[in-house]
């Protein structure tokens, strides 16, 4: 029997082909659910809905922080898997409760397998940086989504190259976009969370007033993530607002997806859109200095934007002018693992 161990809404996405898939086989397993995105709704509630995810056997205690988090998430896995007694913990990707079930597996001698393994940024400055590492490290078998992310373990005896779960999800939730797709004037969308564009409120001022100045060559659509709800209200006071701006609720998925879908291009900060604006071959303006998704720059849609002024803008010039490069994920076999939909 498998422990599945999600927490937050990438995790969700990372987990659903797999127990899809699980369930066809008819190989148990149990899902725990970290809570460390725990936010009703549009924030998980719903996540679980559009991506008919069963109900979580068990969740967990979280935490505001990330030492009270891990903690938590630590004691109260391990005494589920003293009841359960699971075959082999799986986690996904790269955050906080991911690191701390992969933790807790190992102390109470059980086997992990890490979704996403392999994956760098090579920036140590970005707390998800350093759980990959960790995880990785911890776990007894890594499941690559790219070839460049294989090769950082070629002799690992329990490395398997299975292609992008995030890919195989968004390949079954495709046809389903054409019941959401919106009609509008061109627009774009802007997406931001991570740590150090949104907590650091330097950081996001200077981001926040080269928004304001794309927004004046087009309307961009902004659902605002609840960690950047504060930072957003204090810029509004002290810069002002664009009405181009259209800050709005987070979406449930397949609404978000038929956003993202339809955009002229996307501003983000997010690791998983880079990957799925490049299946929708959407021009990404990735808000930082680094990627973990080397292959969305190398084959996809994606560019490292920055958090500078003049590179934003030159990149917006490129989109609006059509000559944004052409993403191949759709042909690429490591991106899209060849099986059939559903």
């Amino acid at each position: 029997m498998i422990c599945i161990c999600v927490g937050t809404r990438p995790n969700f996405i990372k987990a659903a082909p797999i127990i899809r898939e699980l369930d066809r086989q008819g190989i148990p397993y149990k899902l725990v659910h970290t809570n460390q995105h725990s936010q009703g709704g549009n924030m998980s509630d719903c996540f679980f809905n559009d991506l008919e995810l069963p109900h979580p056997d068990i969740f967990l205690e979280s935490g505001s922080f990330p030492v009270d988090r891990i903690a938590n998430n630590m004691q109260g896995l391990a005494g589920y898997l003293e009841r359960i007694k699971p075959s082999i913990v799986m986690v996904f990707g790269d955050v906080d409760s991911s690191l701390a079930c992969a933790l807790s597996a190992k102390k109470s001698g059980y086997k992990v397998a890490h979704v996403e393994a392999g994956e760098r940024s090579g920036d140590r400055t970005m707390p998800e940086e350093i759980n990959r590492i960790l995880i990785d490290e911890l776990s007894d078998v890594l499941f690559f989504a790219s070839d460049k992310a294989s090769e950082r373990y070629p002799d690992h005896p329990n490395g398997h190259l299975v292609g992008n779960v995030m890919i195989d999800q968004l390949r079954h939730d495709e046809p389903k976009l054409l019941d959401f797709a919106i009609s509008l004037d061109p627009y774009a969308v802007l997406t931001l969370h991570r740590q150090s564009n949104v907590d650091n409120f330097g950081t996001f001022s200077k981001i926040y007033q080269i928004v304001q100045e794309v927004a004046d060559k087009i309307p961009i659509y902004f659902p605002v993530h609840p960690r950047t709800s504060p930072a957003l209200k204090r810029a509004i006071q002290k810069f002002g607002w664009n009405s181009n701006i259209n800050s709005i609720d987070p979406l449930p998925r397949l609404d978000f997806l038929a956003m993202v879908a339809n955009a002229e291009f996307v501003m983000t900060d997010s690791g998983g859109l880079q990957v799925e604006t490049s299946y929708l071959n959407v021009p990404c303006l990735t808000l930082r200095n680094s990627t973990e998704w080397a292959d969305t720059i190398s084959r996809g849609s994606n560019v490292m934007a920055g958090i500078f002024r003049n590179d934003i803008l030159r990149a917006v010039e490129l989109v609006l002018s059509g000559t944004w490069k052409q993403s191949t994920f759709k042909q690429d076999f490591y991106m899209v693992a060849m099986r059939p939909k559903g």
